[in-house]
């Protein structure tokens, strides 16, 4: 199944920079390299 809302949860988690948990299918890890390459926006 796909989740109807993965890339508005992945958004919001980066937008504030949420340190914990995994967001639309992102880790921690993969939310911080994401904005350091400067997506914000998937």
């Amino acid at each position: 199944a796909v989740c109807p809302v993965r890339r508005e949860c992945t958004e919001y988690a980066m937008e504030i920079r949420e340190p914990y948990g995994i967001w639309g299918g992102y880790t921690e890890t993969e939310r911080r390299q994401l904005i350091a390459q400067g997506i914000t926006s998937l």
